[in-house]
């Protein structure tokens, strides 16, 4: 399979550029790179055990690169700690939602707002009731009696708290019935269009490549394909392979 086209490899909010990562001594990135401007919204695909978590865990610093660079708006982060990759703007939402279940939803969001002013939290607060109403209709409902859906959007608001460059997404659709992917999709691509950077790891293809920018295919820790998102949703040995299709 033929690259679509080139990514940017010198400019952009995130720059990951062959990215060689894994766990101890099993290397599962073997020189990945992946460019994100700002306020696009790019999808990562590909098969299990492709390595589409582990690049993003990459990125945000819970795994150590082995070689390769992470630039996150201009200034290199590839030693930096998990931590100082999120006081820089790059938040992270695994695939566990990991809400605090006995926490109300008030108290979950507040969680995200650690490191900001006083002065900042209120208006973080209403952008991400913007973005989720239905946050704002249940602040103080406890977070565990809540829909996946809804807990999803507790996830995700609480990252948003603190005002991130670059939102990096792990199977967000993950659980949820076909209409609550729809809306939870075009919440983020709403995110998107006001300037957060998206990368999303998605095992739902179709949908997510129909609201993205940009996509890149892995396939056994290596670059596979990258292009236009409709582009790739079109490919037809990606739709083969990966979508279904004949």
């Amino acid at each position: 399979m033929s690259m679509i086209s080139a990514a940017p490899q010198t400019a952009g909010r995130l720059l990951g550029e062959a990215l060689v990562a894994g766990y101890r001594e099993m290397e599962i990135l073997h020189g990945v790179s992946i460019a994100v401007a700002g306020g696009e919204f790019v999808t990562v695909l590909g098969p299990n055990g492709s390595g589409k978590s582990t690049l993003l865990k990459t990125l945000c610093g819970l795994l150590t690169v082995k070689r390769g660079a992470i630039w996150l708006l201009g200034n290199d982060v590839t030693r930096a700690s998990a931590r100082d990759r999120l006081l820089a703007g790059m938040c992270y939402v695994p695939q566990v939602r990991g809400v605090f279940a006995s926490m109300s939803v008030m108290e979950n969001l507040e969680m995200g707002a650690f490191a900001k002013r006083a002065s900042e939290v209120s208006d973080a607060f209403e952008r991400v009731f913007t973005y989720f109403p239905r946050l704002a209709e249940r602040r103080r409902q406890i977070a565990g009696s809540m829909s996946g859906g809804e807990q999803q959007m507790v996830a995700i608001g609480r990252a948003l708290i603190a005002s991130p460059s670059v939102l990096l997404l792990d199977e967000p659709s993950a659980g949820l019935s076909p209409a609550a992917v729809d809306d939870l999709f075009g919440r983020i691509r709403n995110i998107a269009n006001d300037g957060v950077s998206i990368v999303l790891v998605e095992q739902n293809a179709a949908k997510a490549l129909e609201v993205s920018d940009r996509a890149y295919v892995l396939a056994d820790g290596v670059n596979r394909l990258e292009g236009p998102a409709l582009h790739v949703l079109h490919d037809p040995e990606v739709r083969r392979l990966y979508l279904g299709g004949d």
